[in-house]
């Protein structure tokens, strides 16, 4: 039985993966593959879904710097940075994952030299950072950590810049959602994300109800999603701590809108 879920497992992979830039996809295949054969179960269940990236990407169309809360593996700040060979991504967290150092290796130097590894929390701030075109907040993932989080890089955030929640209609994670709304925050929900553009006038519009089939296609829970200095530790460490394959191709889908205010546009 397992000889036949493997394969399975494999194409809907790479059915997956066909929504990402070629290079991108490609880095994701290898390190998916890497994460097995090394035995990390952490980056595989910590990575942002293909539909997540997919947006995020679209949303990071133009945006030459970007800074991310919430490392976790570095597959996404890795992907940022190869999906714009102009874009420089700063990520955030306060683990420090040896693994990283693997992952970083499967891109070329080029790349590499674009993404900047912080080992601080996200609401600490920035540390000589300059205008930031795109903030990735996938981190906290509680309340009160997430405002603090929005409210340290205020200054930071260029006009006209974007703030994308994570795991914005996740059912484990209230504490995202109702910290876009004590925030104040316009903007539109793009799959689990919540986008709000700089510069909007305060005051969310209501957004509509969490349906469980914003769950459905990939968009379940993802153990070890927050970022916290406990839960962003794999399953075994989580309790005694306080974050030769064939290259997949093709075209990519889009994602679908639910609109919670004024629209956001993606470049």
């Amino acid at each position: 039985m397992a000889s036949v879920s493997r394969p399975r497992h494999a194409l809907a992979l790479l059915t997956q993966l066909r929504r990402l830039p070629p290079q991108v996809a490609l880095f994701q295949w290898r390190a998916r593959g890497l994460a097995a054969r090394t035995g990390d179960e952490f980056g595989p269940l910590s990575a942002t879904r293909a539909r997540d990236l997919r947006t995020l990407l679209d949303l990071a169309h133009g945006r030459r710097s970007v800074v991310e809360l919430g490392t976790g593996s570095a597959w996404t700040a890795i992907s940022l940075a190869l999906a714009d060979p102009r874009r420089t991504v700063v990520t955030y967290d306060p683990i420090d994952r040896p693994e990283r150092a693997r992952y970083l290796a499967l891109v070329g130097s080029s790349v590499r030299g674009r993404v900047t590894l912080v080992a601080a929390e996200g609401r600490e701030g920035p540390r000589e950072q300059s205008a930031v075109d795109l903030l990735y907040i996938d981190s906290a993932h509680d309340e009160q950590g997430t405002i603090g989080e929005v409210e340290a890089w205020r200054a930071s955030l260029a006009e006209g810049a974007l703030i994308v929640f994570d795991d914005y209609t996740h059912p484990e994670y209230p504490g995202v959602r109702r910290a876009v709304e004590r925030l104040g925050l316009r903007g539109e929900r793009r799959g689990t994300l919540f986008v709000h553009r700089v510069g909007e006038r305060a005051g969310l519009v209501e957004a509509a109800p969490v349906a469980q089939t914003d769950l459905a296609s990939g968009a379940g829970p993802r153990p070890g999603r927050a970022n916290t200095a406990a839960a962003r530790q794999p399953p075994a460490a989580s309790a005694s701590a306080s974050q030769g394959h064939q290259p997949p191709g093709g075209a990519h889908e889009a994602c679908g809108r639910n609109q919670v205010g004024p629209e956001v546009p993606t470049a």
